[in-house]
């Protein structure tokens, strides 16, 4: 097997387990850590000027947590704010 193979089998394995823990959070009606955050107003006020990366980096800041992550919340609070 390839290394590009293995690559890519192993981001495949990875985006699977990521997807687990929000699966059982779902199905047994509870919040995630994620959705437990509560938002700063420095990120709201971010979104509100139309400065989304400057809310993930800080978001990222706030919650010690990487880009993906970061990214996938804002959206979230995004879509919540209907901005």
């Amino acid at each position: 097997m390839s290394v590009d193979t293995e690559i890519r089998v192993l981001t495949t394995r990875v985006e699977e387990l990521e997807s687990r823990p929000d699966y059982l959070y779902r199905h047994l009606s509870l919040e995630s850590e994620e959705e437990n955050h509560v938002h700063d107003g420095k990120v709201i006020d971010m979104l509100k000027k139309g400065h989304v990366i400057e809310a993930i980096k800080i978001y990222r800041k706030l919650y010690n947590v990487g880009l993906a992550e970061a990214k996938k919340a804002v959206d979230g609070l995004q879509a919540n704010l209907r901005m």
